[in-house]
């Protein structure tokens, strides 16, 4: 049977891969856990596939879905390659959406492997949090913007931007 069916079979629109990621993003097809996602992928193509994570498995069924539409007459095989590829490259350029504390292998043409890896989330206190408490310290020394700014990213590992967002707000008492 041919992709394009399984997906119709959903009930996912095929007249366009816009109108399928719309009515698959829709709370027609959302989902909470990896499991859900692994379990239409498998209704897709007939068979469980392994995914790494809860992005990946999102990933991977919506690819599946759009790469069914834009190609009707393709190979369950084929498909999955091409979808597998795409949220690998998609990761591969926000490797800020894989899921905190995990690692995503990137392989090239050539066959070179990159390991791209989230921290996990910290379990102290927020970079908020952090910032309060060092700007507390430091605000009677009286510091210009950019001397704070450049102590927020050397002791709370932010990027300058963020830094000086975060000095605006405690110094504006936004933040207390």
């Amino acid at each position: 049977m041919l992709l394009i069916k399984s997906v119709q079979d959903m009930g996912i629109p095929i007249t366009s891969s816009v109108k399928a990621v719309q009515y698959i993003t829709a709370d027609n097809y959302v989902a909470r856990e990896q499991s859900t996602y692994d379990g239409w992928i498998e209704q897709l193509i007939g068979r469980k596939l392994e995914t790494k994570s809860f992005k990946h498995a999102q990933l991977l069924f919506g690819y599946l879905v759009t790469t069914a539409i834009e190609h009707p007459a393709i190979a369950t095989e084929a498909a999955i390659k091409i979808a597998s590829n795409n949220v690998e490259l998609f990761l591969n350029k926000h490797p800020w959406l894989a899921n905190a504390g995990t690692s995503v292998e990137i392989e090239d043409d050539n066959g070179n492997v990159t390991v791209i890896s989230r921290k996990p989330r910290s379990s102290g206190a927020s970079k908020r949090d952090q910032s309060i408490a060092l700007y507390n310290t430091v605000k009677e020394k009286n510091m210009s913007r950019k001397e704070l700014i450049d102590l927020f990213v050397t002791k709370l590992d932010l990027t300058p931007g963020g830094a000086s967002t975060y000095v605006h707000n405690c110094r504006s008492g936004l933040w207390k």
